[in-house]
């Protein structure tokens, strides 16, 4: 007999189980499988596999990566054409293979509800969430053309970006500015990557960008999730900020370079005039 207070498990399960509960046919998984292996780079982690049937198996014993999905200056056009997929339903895929914990235009909630969602999922799953981006970051005039919460877009990126694992940044606005940050460019908008320096960005450009890229970054991303720490003390020495480095660096001066050399790479010939 079960004890009452015997607790559940609470790791999330992988996508083959979860995709096995939500009652998908394993034709449309391998046919996702089929356009991930066409679609997605080659020489990357899943397209290494030799078969569409390796690649389905890679994906069903990956765990369902915990997701926070963030719009700062958008139309809302990449999360749009991933809903609107079809053939098989792209959309539904991917939303099952992972645990979408906040999602502004698809959850329920708003106001007070919605921000507590937030904190919420940033608490259960701190250093391990995988932060999605979709818009550009006004930062002209201390980034006061975007509100959310009471916030600006500038905080909110990085206080929900300190907790997490890595971020992605889904689209061309998000990777680098895309149509809002065409000259004159008056709200001073960019990329994700030139705010967020102490994590992984993964830059997925396209207006809108393909959704097996997306898959493929979510995979990649949990595998290293998996492997090793990418957020807190023991995370990997080069995502430390604060990290020497391990040759020094020269910086540029009022003319020049200074020092002019760097000693740790290369030291100038002493030249003696006689």
């Amino acid at each position: 007999m079960t004890k009452i207070d015997e607790k559940l498990p609470t790791e999330k399960p992988t996508i083959g189980e979860h995709l096995k509960r939500a009652g998908f046919s394993r034709r449309n998984f391998m046919t996702m499988c089929s356009m991930l292996m066409v679609t997605a780079p080659v020489g990357l982690a899943l397209t290494e596999k030799t078969s569409v049937t390796k690649i389905a198996n890679t994906l069903a014993k990956t765990k369902r990566p915990s997701v926070i999905w963030l719009h700062f200056q958008d139309c809302t056009g990449c999360s749009e054409t991933l809903l609107r997929t079809s053939k098989p339903d792209v959309a539904d895929l991917i939303l099952n293979m992972i645990s979408l914990d906040y999602h502004e235009t698809l959850m329920a909630a708003c106001g007070y509800q919605a921000e507590a969602s937030l904190k919420q999922a940033m608490a259960e799953n701190e250093g391990k969430y995988i932060l999605v981006c979709e818009g550009s970051i006004p930062v002209k005039d201390g980034g006061q053309y975007l509100k959310l919460g009471g916030k600006n877009g500038i905080d909110l990126l990085k206080e929900v970006a300190s907790k997490a694992a890595a971020v992605i940044s889904m689209g061309s606005c998000a990777s680098w500015g895309g149509v809002p940050s065409a000259d004159p460019n008056p709200t001073g908008a960019t990329g994700v990557d030139q705010i967020i320096k102490d994590k992984p960005v993964v830059n997925i450009p396209g207006c809108p960008p393909r959704p097996e890229a997306l898959i493929h970054a979510f995979m990649t991303l949990q595998k290293k999730i998996d492997e090793q720490s990418l957020a807190g003390p023991d995370r990997p020495r080069h995502l430390d900020p604060h990290a020497p480095s391990e040759f020094p660096i020269p910086k540029f001066g009022e003319h020049d370079l200074e020092p002019p050399s760097n000693p740790g790479l290369w030291e100038p010939p002493v030249l003696v005039r006689e």
